[in-house]
């Protein structure tokens, strides 16, 4: 036998620590305890389970146990002890280093928290002298960025963009040539300015924190979710470092410190959950981030973002797609990519499920998952619509097109999408290993059995995907209580 196939089938027959399976360890409502600790790793390690990542979220029924919010000194000793026991098993550890999908927390403060660019419009008539509050905007960006969307929002945090007017010659029609900047003749909201002659229509762009309790994919959240906590926390604004940094030294810097000698050996990477945050659209010095990227300055155009024309349609079209690329660009670099080289710093990696899987965020998902050291998808196992609060949602697969938009099909596709997307990214980027948070599910409990599975299983790996970390394990905090505790409907029950 030629020795490349004997060496396969070796690998087939015992496999290498890399090509084990990991599991989504799930602290489900924070309840944890030394002994389930014990039991769960004994169990992953006699199962062949090499990777367990510590995932805290969600709340258990009525009688399930109540544990620790994400961070707290007793969630921390535990994790501690976790660390430890996998060391003396050979497993690694990682951690999601936020409670719920995506980075924040109670001490993230509103300056940090997620931006909106919101506007608002009147209409004034000149000329003469004008003194004017402006309102406050509340408007938010459609989706596409194209058109207004007609939803108040309420405001926790506002700083003011740009003030700026322009005489219609008809109905949402400007002129680049014609539109005044105001800003500086605007103070607190109060425009004070000599209204030459004419008609005009004045924008009031800023920059806002709202809360957003929406389950909407294409809005997203802007609290964080699914949490333990007594207190909700802000997610963070994804297109600043800064704001990554100070969530780190909260999360994954103490995290680093509690393994001691075993950061970078047995806790070996930290994470983000797939996309959730919706789209955000502003944050600080981003007229100058824009300016260096594009070459030009963004304000004059910003009239684009909430339905006007210019004098030419491409004009619009080109500044949207600007905009929608700096903010792709931000997140790339000051979220996913600024975590990784935090990590680096301290010798662990990353692998965010940094490219999906709604497909209507302004992100370019291969740039995102290449700044990983293993690019991570997700794909489900959903028999049915999945069911939340009542409601159905149909089971998708986003299709990119350009724009960062998508076409869908409908169920039973299952997020089939995000793994080509990350074995693509490990051809461009030379990344050995792409795995996928894998059989994801909202069906019946202990309805999944491994004949329905395999197929799911054998599409991944023939998309290319080389490496399953399943979905889930359920740490079970009490050992007395039988068969044990699962998050009803979520997750295929893997414990």
């Amino acid at each position: 036998m030629p020795t490349e196939l004997n060496q396969l089938r070796c690998g087939f027959l015992q496999p290498p620590l890399e090509s084990k399976p990991g599991v989504w360890w799930w602290w489900l409502g924070g309840a944890v305890s030394r002994e389930g600790i014990t039991a769960d790793l004994e169990a992953m390690r006699r199962q062949g389970i090499a990777y367990a990542m510590v995932y805290t979220a969600g709340q258990g029924g009525p009688s399930a146990p109540k544990g620790w919010p994400f961070m707290s000194e007793a969630w921390r000793t535990h994790f501690r002890f976790a660390v430890e026991e996998a060391a003396r098993l050979g497993i690694g550890i990682g951690v999601n280093i936020c409670e719920g999908w995506n980075c924040g927390g109670p001490w993230v403060t509103k300056d940090d928290a997620v931006k909106d660019l919101v506007w608002d419009e009147v209409t004034i008539e000149g000329p003469g002298q004008i003194d004017l509050d402006l309102r406050t905007p509340w408007k938010v960006l459609s989706l596409p960025g194209t058109l207004p969307q007609q939803r108040e929002e309420v405001v926790h945090w506002y700083r003011d963009v740009a003030v700026l007017a322009c005489r219609e010659p008809e109905p949402g029609v400007w002129r680049l040539e014609d539109i005044q900047d105001l800003t500086d003749r605007t103070r607190e909201g109060r425009l004070r300015w000599q209204v030459p002659g004419g008609r005009w229509t004045v924008l009031r762009f800023g920059c806002a924190v709202r809360e957003e309790a929406s389950m909407d994919a294409e809005v997203g959240y802007h609290l964080t979710k699914n949490t333990i906590s007594p207190e909700t926390g802000w997610e963070i604004d994804p297109m600043s470092a800064a704001a990554m940094d100070r969530h780190f030294a909260h999360t994954g810097a103490r995290l680093i410190a509690d393994a001691g000698e075993h950061a970078g050996r047995t806790l070996s990477f930290l994470q983000i959950d797939s996309w959730e945050v919706g789209i955000p659209t502003w944050t600080g010095g981003f007229a100058d981030e824009f300016r260096s990227r594009r070459g030009y300055d963004p304000i004059r155009y910003l009239p684009a973002l909430v339905g006007k024309t210019f004098d030419t349609a491409e004009v619009a079209g080109r500044f949207a797609w600007d905009f929608r690329r700096t903010v792709a660009d931000l997140i790339a670099e000051n979220y996913y990519g600024r975590l990784a080289q935090l990590c680096r710093e301290h010798g662990l990696g990353t692998h965010c499920e940094a490219g999906g899987p709604f497909y209507t965020h302004f992100i370019d998902a291969m740039e995102c998952q290449g700044s990983q050291d293993v690019p991570m998808a997700e794909f489900w196992s959903s028999r049915r619509p999945i069911q939340l609060w009542g409601e159905s949602f149909e089971v998708v697969q986003g299709v990119s097109t350009p724009f960062f938009r998508t076409v869908e099909e409908e169920y039973p596709a299952t997020c089939f999408g995000t793994i080509k997307q990350v074995a693509n990214t490990a051809h461009v980027y030379g990344k050995r290993i792409c795995q996928a948070e894998s059989y994801t599910s909202t069906n019946e409990d202990w309805s999944e059995d491994p004949y329905f599975l395999k197929a799911l299983g054998d599409r991944a790996f023939c998309l290319g995907l080389n490496r399953q970390i399943l979905s889930f394990y359920v740490h079970q905090s009490t050992l007395a209580d039988k068969p044990g505790y699962e998050w009803e409907h979520v997750g295929t029950h893997f414990d």
